[in-house]
Parts: C-alpha cells; structure tokens; sequence
C-alpha cells in the first residue's frame, strides 16, 4: 500500500509539473488567454503549495496585464504577496510590474509607491529607476525624474539608451534643449 501510494504521489506530481510547463509555454508563447484559464484552474484546486500559488499569481498577473487588463493584474500582483512566499528579489519584481499596471492606469502616486519599494529590495533594480522616473516626469517633479534616469543608467540600465531618452524628455520639458541634445547623443 505504501508504495502504491507513493506511486500516486509521484503520478500527480509529475502530472503537476507537466502541466506547469504547458501553461508557462502558453503565457511566454503569446496565448495569454490560454494561460489565464489554466492558471486559475490550478489556482481555484486550492493543491498548490505556498510559493508554486505565489507564482502561478505572479503568471498569472503577467498574462493579464499582456491583455490590458490592469486592475486585475493588480489583484493578482497584490494576492500574490499576500501569500508571503516569494523572495525578496521576486517580491521586488513583483512590486515593479504591478507598479507597471498602476502607471498604466494613471495611478502614480501607487505607481511610485510600488517602484520604490521594489528599489527598497533590490537597489540593483534599473528598471524600476527608469520607471518610477517615467512617472515622476509625467507628475512634473522632473528633478526627480532626472535623478532617477541617472540611478538608471548607474545601476546599468540593460538599454541604457532609454534613460537617456527619459533625460532628453525631462530637459526638453525643462526648456534645456542643449542638455535635452546631449542626453540624446
């Protein structure tokens, strides 16, 4: 009996994984409808464990704010780390892309709440800089905005040429075209 057990056990778990794999497939291959179907089935059968619940909301999240629907990417970011099972990093992340959604939905002063706090826990975050400065720009706090596209840029930026694109926009709202030129070379 134990070993047929332990059988079953490994069957669903195998069968648990395989299906964990078909649904990441789908969100990175561009069905996120597929993906938001499957992700909510795992997650309404109440057998994930703390931290694969965690990621299939964080996924999940990610899939729908592929399809434009920000507040309940939101949700899905803010359930997710209610959870409390995600690392730092990953709750840094987290915290970024929901900020993402809030920008998306013309709420910065969540937006800017949510991209320093990811900066609280991953300083080594330049996206969430360049973001947050985005933001700051758009508020009109542009000296602000400026100090985080250098952050950006310092922290090594992966593009770094779109901070610089942030810089040149700032000074250009400034009325400092020669600093809005440079920042563009």
């Amino acid at each position: 009996a134990g070993a047929a057990g332990s059988g079953a056990a490994a069957a669903q778990s195998t069968a648990a994984a395989d299906a964990a794999v078909k649904v990441y497939k789908a969100l990175t291959g561009g069905h996120p409808e597929e993906a938001i179907i499957q992700y909510t089935l795992a997650i309404d059968s109440r057998q994930l464990d703390a931290a694969d619940l965690a990621m299939a909301l964080l996924n999940r999240a990610l899939a729908r704010q592929g399809l434009n629907q920000m507040a309940q990417a939101v949700d899905d970011y803010s359930a997710a780390m209610r959870v409390d099972a995600l690392s730092p990093q990953m709750r840094a992340v987290a915290l970024y892309t929901r900020g993402l959604a809030y920008q998306a939905m013309q709420q910065r002063p969540q937006a800017i709440e949510d991209f320093t706090s990811a900066l609280y826990l991953a300083a080594n975050l330049p996206q969430a800089y360049h973001a947050r400065g985005n933001v700051l720009r758009e508020s009109g706090q542009y000296l602000f905005a400026l100090s985080d596209y250098a952050k950006a840029r310092r922290s090594n930026h992966p593009q770094p040429h779109v901070p610089g694109y942030g810089e040149a926009l700032t000074y250009e709202a400034l009325g400092r075209p020669a600093e809005a030129r440079k920042a563009l070379e």
